[in-house]
């Protein structure tokens, strides 16, 4: 028998070894990152956000042991540690260590040899699809690139904090720890300081130029004014391009020059074109690829009558936020496609290998143009269209549609709008954006005729565009057909599946009806297209309330909450903070 001395003693030391086998839990300072950034044949860069000003230590090496290091100078929340004299082409495994908190393991490859092959991805205009976007991304990685480009309109509103993280960070974070991601800047970035403290760039400024063994890579900012308000960038372009004598050269850029989607009637795109192609032209740029539309394009080999050389334009807005229409096909588009996915592009010497992939894996567009073979270059080239002979809109079209017309519609001022869309589809009877803004405007006003007449037409000349269904549906509402509404909407979620607006639509319509159960159903499948829309987890929300399914409520308000990722806190993320408290009682 133990003493009770030697009994107490016994279980003392019992409770030290307990407590010294217990790793203290130090929590996770990252709030963005790891990632890679800068990517070179001798270097990268490894960057991260933490919670709080901290210093910080990258340990990393060829095998499983990560014996080297690199520390940060001084304490930061934004850290940027670049390893320095690595081998080119080899792989490394790195993690973090911030506050005694250890990342994950990953891996990352340096830039190739000169005249080495190697493969890049792009995407874009993922600003509003986190989920998509995590599909997107993750199925880029399983494909393993060097690196990867994202062409603009990384989140909704740039100088919003919160979105950076839940929309584009989060997302993308498994691919950004692995693949070093190089930005263009778009109009949704609205030029904030964070673009700017979350990328190596540069000079600190958006637009910059890189090479990969035989291929140059050019970042162009279009947005104002910088493009078109200093002669600095323009300048700079030039002689970027004129003193490159890679085999390829691409270029990355929000605004596309040619595109058949909503942008085509777009002033500023027709000056982007008019100013940015004749250089491209001139100092053979092969491939421009941007964004802005929210679809895939392809457009024919563009060059003027007397060059040998032509420019193919790629619109990669597909990369998750809801996607828009392709209007009429213009003389320029080869391929179109309403179709989530991304480029990976293979550089092999004088051979390139294009692909656009689905989100689904499936190859949408490919061809491959050799610059050693007169075949392929001949077959590419059957294709081309005269720069010359490419038709732009007249700019008193453009204005009434888009800087009047359209304007008056979104602010509700649908009479006004009705004489400036209506004279802009006298100059151009295919554009079937104002043919059907302005079925839309007729029906809002209960001139329900010619609500169903340019309805008609606008679906006619473009069948994807979808205030033509909403105008109809619109039509049979102030019939009072509901069912025939409903089928209306119920065509447009066809043409446009990845939207929850009709959805929310047909909601209204079992509403008016007291159909609740409907009207619930339709918001939880609104819901099912676009997770992260506040305002649906918000009006869904009040629906549970209604029949007292405090549950359902609760749930959704938090999500509401969420997903709110504004800087203003709206009264309905007032009343969602309240219902949550009063709910959870």
């Amino acid at each position: 028998m133990l003493s009770k001395f030697r009994r107490d003693i016994f279980s003392y030391l019992i409770w030290i070894f307990i407590l010294s086998s217990c790793k203290t839990q130090v929590e996770n300072p990252f709030v963005k990152g790891p990632y890679l950034q800068d990517m070179k044949k001798t270097e990268m860069t490894i960057v991260w956000e933490s919670d709080t000003t901290y210093t910080g230590t990258v340990f990393y090496d060829k095998g499983k042991n990560l014996n080297m290091t690199a520390k940060t100078n001084d304490a930061a929340k934004i850290q940027k540690v670049i390893l320095k004299n690595l081998d080119p082409e080899t792989e490394y495994t790195y993690k973090a260590e911030v506050n005694g908190y250890k990342s994950k393991e990953y891996t990352f490859r340096t830039a190739v040899k000169d005249s080495d092959p190697f493969t890049f991805a792009a995407y874009g205009d993922n600003k509003n699809g986190p989920f998509h976007h995590k599909k997107i991304v993750d199925l880029i990685l399983s494909y393993h690139p060097l690196f990867v480009a994202n062409n603009g309109d990384l989140v909704e509103r740039g100088y919003v904090y919160e979105q950076w993280k839940k929309l584009f960070f989060d997302p993308a974070h498994d691919m950004m720890a692995e693949i070093p991601l190089v930005p263009a800047i778009g109009n949704h970035e609205e030029n904030a300081e964070y673009y700017y403290n979350y990328f190596c760039l540069p000079e600190n400024k958006a637009w910059y130029s890189f090479d990969v063994s035989d291929a140059h890579f050019v970042i162009v900012n279009t947005e104002e004014p910088f493009l078109f308000g200093s002669d600095e960038q323009i300048n700079w372009l030039k002689r970027d391009l004129a003193n490159n004598k890679s085999t390829w050269k691409f270029v990355f850029e929000h605004i596309p020059p040619f595109t058949s989607g909503g942008n085509y009637y777009s002033n500023e795109r027709v000056r982007v074109k008019n100013l940015l192609h004749p250089i491209y032209e001139k100092y053979n740029v092969d491939m421009v690829i941007s964004g802005h539309d929210h679809h895939y394009e392809r457009s024919k080999p563009i060059g003027s009558k007397n060059s040998n050389h032509a420019v193919a334009y790629i619109v990669g807005g597909n990369g998750g936020t809801p996607m828009r229409y392709i209007g009429v096909r213009r003389q320029f588009s080869l391929v179109a496609s309403r179709t989530f996915g991304f480029a990976l592009i293979s550089i092999d010497g004088k051979k390139m290998n294009f692909k656009e992939i689905s989100i689904n894996n499936k190859i949408i567009d490919e061809f491959t143009l050799d610059k050693n073979n007169l075949n392929s270059v001949s077959e590419y080239m059957k294709n081309k269209i005269n720069f010359e002979d490419i038709k732009d809109p007249e700019k008193r079209l453009m204005k009434l549609y888009r800087s009047v017309g359209r304007k008056f519609y979104k602010k509700e001022k649908y009479s006004e709008a009705v004489k400036p869309l209506k004279k802009a589809f006298q100059l151009d009877n295919k554009c079937a954006e104002a043919a059907g803004t302005l079925a839309l405007c007729y029906a809002k006003i209960g001139e329900l005729t010619n609500a169903e007449k340019y309805a008609k037409v606008a679906i006619k000349i473009a069948p994807l565009f979808p205030y033509s269904y909403s105008a109809m549906a619109e039509v049979f509402k102030k019939r009072g057909k509901y069912d025939r509404a409903i089928e209306w909407y119920r065509k447009q979620i066809k043409i446009q599946p990845d939207s929850p607006n009709a959805l929310e639509d047909i909601a209204g319509i079992y509403l008016e009806e007291g159909k609740l159960d409907s009207a619930i159903a339709a918001y939880q499948q609104a819901i099912s297209v676009l997770p992260n829309e506040w305002e649906l987890h918000f009006k869904l929300a009040r629906l549970y309330e209604k029949p007292g399914k405090k549950k359902e409520a609760l749930d959704e308000y938090k999500l509401a909450v969420q997903w709110f990722y504004d800087e203003k806190r709206s009264d309905d993320y007032l009343t969602s903070v309240e219902k949550i408290k009063e709910l959870s009682k």
